[in-house]
Order: C-alpha cells, then structure tokens, then sequence
C-alpha cells in the first residue's frame, strides 16, 4: 500500500548506510561515521511474516503468545 513506502524508504535507508558504496571504498557510511563494522545479523526481507510476543499481562488466559505482523523496517 502507498502508507508503506515511508517505512519503505526508511528500511532502504537503513541497509544503504550498512553496505559498502563507491564513495567510500572498503567501508561503509556506518563505519566511517560510527568507527566501528555494522552488524547486519538482523536484516530481514521488507514484507516478510514477523511474529509479536504478547506479554502474559497484556494477553487472556487462552490467547496466543505470538501475534502474526508484516515486517515493514527496523
């Protein structure tokens, strides 16, 4: 949906900054401003099925754990 492509351009954004580019070459933007690799363990694919936690006092006796959302950036 068109509500999605801030949250689009924004996790777009976020990965750019976090692979190497020809400006800056054998680093990152990440690197050269943090002075520090980025971790890249937690990228995900934009849209994929992401599952919530519901914490025990905010769910009922019999209701899930989990929640199924749409990952749509970090």
């Amino acid at each position: 949906p068109a509500s999605f492509w801030v949250l689009g351009v924004s996790a777009y954004v976020h990965i750019w900054n976090r692979l190497p580019t020809a400006p800056l070459p054998n680093t990152t933007p990440y690197a050269a401003w943090f002075k520090k690799k980025p971790d890249v363990s937690h990228f995900r694919v934009f849209g994929c099925a992401a599952y919530v936690y519901i914490q025990r006092d905010k769910r009922k006796s019999l209701q899930s754990h989990m929640e199924k959302c749409i990952f749509v950036g970090y």
